[in-house]
């Protein structure tokens, strides 16, 4: 039996991590936001330098030494090794963002994965730098894609989480600036279609975005 008191207390974090059922939001801090956001900027930087730095430079360095100069066999090779891994990125964020949203810790639902994500994301990255062959090369990126998509599942949802406001601001800004943004100053072009006529399919291919202008494109 309750009281009225009872329905009407407010929600503490302690509260909802005791209670709280899978799809339920936390209740918004009261201090402690100027401290989130100046850990949360560099945390999304260093993880898209990860996307930047690594799929688009040092992976198809690395191949062409691990493979030799030959252009044909080199492309092949990363576009196997850079589908796979996107596939598991394609799995790996969301359900990474199903398990954080039900974890329940005293360091709350994300920061546990945002650090597990991070520190194994850093580990698989030592493994992909020994990599001298296809199928290591494979293992040690999807491990690589894997492990940091664990951490920026979570991180992206950090905010929203805290700051009820961003979940709408979020909601709004594709529709409001982000795609017409997109429309003036991304212009679409098609190239290298000689090099795909020959094939027989049925083909898939997969490309790992390298920024967030990418989706409203």
């Amino acid at each position: 039996m309750t009281t009225s008191s009872d329905r009407t207390a407010p929600k503490t974090t302690n509260t909802f991590v005791a209670t709280a059922a899978g799809n339920d939001d936390p209740p918004a801090p009261i201090k402690g936001l100027r401290r989130l956001v100046w850990s949360i900027v560099p945390a999304n930087i260093a993880i898209f330098m990860v996307w930047g730095a690594v799929p688009g430079i040092l992976l198809p360095q690395q191949i062409t030494l691990a493979f030799g100069e030959e252009n044909q066999v080199n492309v092949a090779n990363l576009a196997i090794v850079s589908t796979i891994g996107a596939f598991a990125a394609m799995i790996a964020q969301p359900i990474a963002g199903q398990i954080s949203d039900r974890t329940r810790s005293r360091s709350g639902r994300r920061a546990p994965w945002i650090v597990i994500g991070a520190l194994a994301g850093a580990l698989s990255l030592v493994g992909l730098a020994f990599a001298d062959t296809l199928v290591g090369f494979i293992v040690a990126w999807v491990h690589v894609q894997t492990c940091f998509n664990f951490a920026q599942g979570p991180l992206s949802a950090v905010m929203p989480d805290r700051v009820p406001i961003a979940r709408l601001i979020r909601r709004l800004s594709l529709a409001t600036w982000t795609l017409p943004l997109a429309r003036v100053f991304a212009h679409l072009r098609v190239e290298g279609l000689q090099h795909v006529r020959h094939l027989d399919g049925p083909v898939v291919f997969a490309a790992n975005h390298q920024s967030h202008f990418d989706v409203p494109v």
